[in-house]
């Protein structure tokens, strides 16, 4: 399995996640922002907030995607 090197956020609730074996994949995360989990995210300054420790995608201690959810969602959108 990759790990994650970097996150970028964009506009319109997009983030763009790099890995190690060089694939980039660029995620729409705006259907996630009307559930619970995700909520939060609307906060624009907490979206952009995005971090990574190379196994996940984080934005505080509640709301963070694994790269098995990033290559899901990458599939949906």
């Amino acid at each position: 399995m990759p790990t994650i090197t970097s996150v970028q956020p964009m506009r319109n609730f997009m983030i763009k996640v790099g890995f190690d074996n060089g694939t980039i994949v660029t995620l729409n995360m705006e259907h996630k922002l009307n559930t619970i989990r995700f909520q939060q995210l609307r906060d624009r300054a907490l979206f952009c907030s995005a971090v990574t420790d190379g196994y996940s995608i984080k934005w505080n201690e509640f709301i963070e995607i694994s790269i098995t959810e990033i290559f899901e969602i990458a599939q949906i959108s």
